[in-house]
């Protein structure tokens, strides 16, 4: 037997127990509200200022990466996309005010892909910025923020980075990254 994905066919438990349509759209719609809008003790997402926002992990009171990537799922199945284009426009003009990176703004993704080949053959403790590796290497060992070299996801010179985090932690690991940046001779 082959499952939902593979058939088309998803399974769709309100209506089995008998709710209508209008009924379930209505369901969906009040809990997506609750969660991204409700009062402070039921909703989820919160926002920080006018372009930025982060979705708390209940549990642990804190914002998980596992947790923005399902909210981000959410917003999208519900045609929600705003609520982290937030956390991607902050990203991606942070990114683009430091010296050397270019970037091309990306649409629909969890991560962005700044190039950092400029920095190629600068030097630091440990000798020499050859690629993308080496740089994912240098800022995790000197600004403590960890990357994916883009190489692997064909874009050679880039970095992989993720926007499924806080805000907060967002701004602070570009920040990071910039400062360790100038450091490089």
């Amino acid at each position: 037997m082959k499952g939902a994905f593979y058939t088309g066919q998803y399974r769709n438990v309100f209506a089995e127990l008998g709710h209508s349509q209008e009924e379930i759209a209505q369901k969906l719609k009040d809990a997506f509200h609750t969660v991204f809008y409700g009062p402070d003790d039921e909703k989820f997402y919160f926002e920080a200022g006018d372009d930025m926002g982060y979705f708390e992990d209940t549990g642990n009171f804190d914002a998980r990466t596992e947790g923005m990537s399902y909210a981000m799922m959410m917003c999208v199945q519900m045609d929600m996309k705003n609520e982290f284009d937030r956390r991607r426009i902050m990203m991606y003009k942070k990114l683009c005010d430091i010296p050397g990176i270019t970037l091309v703004s990306a649409e629909g993704a969890f991560y962005l892909l700044p190039d950092v080949s400029s920095y190629f053959g600068k030097t630091w403790g440990k000798g020499v910025i050859h690629d993308s590796c080496d740089m994912a290497e240098y800022l995790l060992e000197k600004a403590k923020v960890a990357v994916v070299p883009g190489d692997g996801f064909r874009a050679p010179g880039c970095l992989r980075l993720s926007y499924s985090n806080s805000y907060e932690k967002l701004s602070e690991g570009i920040e990071r990254i910039e400062e360790a940046l100038k450091e490089l001779k």
